[in-house]
């Protein structure tokens, strides 16, 4: 005769839970209890000793800052990258900002600029977050310098030549 399975909580019936095995996932605190199963076939019944499940809270940690973004200097054009390690309990969500508007987008451990401009130069920092609370990590300056743009100089003078008519000829300047 095939066994039937019935899952009870508190002395309730457990709707679906009808196999020799209870499994729960993502338990909560709501989950905690004492936990039962009644194995039947054409025969009769019988119910399992209790099981109780006891549910403890699980501790958030806040997060903290343990790497800060660094400072930086570069020049136009350049890519520049800001980066940031935190601990804490996950998930732990980020927002980086410029000049203490935050920047759209910008949500990870890592904030990549490039080719960057003039108009990029500013302070930087990112605010760690989880359902503990924040942290703002210290402010990290981005210099850009103008790129320097030389006048030209010719380092090398086109020679004077002397060919025969019907020759091939090239000047050349450096």
């Amino acid at each position: 005769d095939p066994l039937e399975y019935q899952w009870s909580k508190g002395g309730a019936d457990i709707d679906g839970a009808t196999s020799d095995t209870l499994s729960l996932t993502g338990v909560t605190m709501a989950d905690a209890g004492d936990y039962a199963v009644t194995v039947s076939n054409s025969a009769g019944s019988v119910t399992s000793d209790t099981a109780t499940l006891t549910v403890t809270e699980q501790e958030v940690l806040a997060p903290t800052i343990t790497d800060q973004p660094m400072s930086q200097s570069v020049t136009e054009g350049d890519n520049v990258s800001f980066s940031v390690t935190a601990t804490g309990t996950d998930p732990l969500t980020y927002q980086w900002s410029k000049g203490g508007a935050d920047i759209d987008g910008a949500t990870s451990d890592t904030l990549s600029l490039t080719s960057v401009t003039l108009a990029d130069a500013g302070d930087y920092a990112v605010t760690v977050s989880n359902s503990a609370g924040s942290v703002t990590s210290d402010t990290a300056t981005l210099t850009v310098t103008e790129q320097e743009v030389l006048a030209p100089a010719i380092t090398e003078q086109p020679m004077s030549q002397s060919v025969t008519e019907g020759d091939n000829v090239s000047f050349s300047v450096t």
